[in-house]
């Protein structure tokens, strides 16, 4: 169920945590989806 595009790599090298300033929304997917 992944209908939106990755994030930079620099970005998804971050933690989770620093994900929040990088993009809301993909951190509510990331725990939703749990990938």
């Amino acid at each position: 169920m992944q209908t939106y595009s990755p994030p930079s790599d620099s970005c998804e090298r971050r933690n989770p945590e620093e994900l929040l300033p990088c993009k809301p929304e993909l951190l509510q997917l990331h725990y939703i989806t749990g990938v």
